[in-house]
């Protein structure tokens, strides 16, 4: 009872020749994500006055550069510190790799807050000009 006869008799499909060589993978982005593209848009010339951009990295990190008109919360003083966010304005969270802007999302929408982050490799220096590599 089974192997390859057993699943032509059930009507399963069977298909021949040449073997695909290339295994295609598109990631499906994670539950409150933001693009980069529109990130890039959102941090350009001017922050929209709806939007607030949280970068949760080290105080040491923020040295090397900022994007303008961000506010640095260390995401390990997230919990202790949302009294310091206003929960009308959408927050979009930014860290050095993803995975910390992550864990603040998590922390910021279970405390009901309108957040998106930012999953991808962000290197900013000094005046707030930034690169992006998408994880």
């Amino acid at each position: 009872m089974g192997g390859i006869e057993s699943w032509k008799k059930a009507g399963g499909e069977v298909l021949s020749g040449q073997l695909q060589k290339k295994i295609v993978y598109v990631p499906k982005p994670k539950p409150g994500t933001i693009g980069v593209e529109e990130f890039k848009k959102i941090t350009g010339k001017k922050l929209p006055p709806n939007v607030i951009i949280l970068d949760v990295r080290d105080p040491e990190e923020t040295q090397m550069g900022v994007i303008k008109g961000s506010k640095n919360i260390p995401v390990n003083e997230l919990k202790d510190r949302l009294n310091e966010l206003p929960k009308d304005k959408e927050i979009v969270v930014h860290c050095a790799t993803g995975m910390r802007a992550e864990m603040a999302y998590n922390i910021l929408k279970e405390a009901g807050y309108n957040v998106k982050f930012l999953d991808a490799s962000i290197q900013i220096k000094k005046g707030g000009k930034y690169t992006i590599t998408e994880n």
